[in-house]
């Protein structure tokens, strides 16, 4: 599996409610973009990569990984 924005963030030492604050939103607003629950806007893309010091790209990618990895996990518990 890829790098996710969890490890994009503990990388740059941030909790999940600083980031949060950063985006304007609550600390469960972040955690469910973190954990592929909800998606990025642009904006907010664009903001993590300037708070983790990463190009958008990471971010972008980081995000697909969350999104996938939550995508697998439902087709996981249908076909069970």
């Amino acid at each position: 599996m890829g790098e996710t924005l969890r490890d994009l963030r503990r990388a740059a030492n941030l909790t999940q409610l600083q980031v949060a604050q950063a985006l304007g939103l609550d600390h469960r607003g972040y955690m469910r973009r973190e954990t592929g629950r909800a998606k990025l806007t642009a904006e907010e893309s664009l903001k993590l990569a300037e708070l983790f010091g990463v190009p958008v790209e990471r971010v972008i990618r980081a995000r697909r990984v969350a999104e996938d990895g939550r995508r697998d996990y439902w087709r996981r518990k249908v076909t069970a």
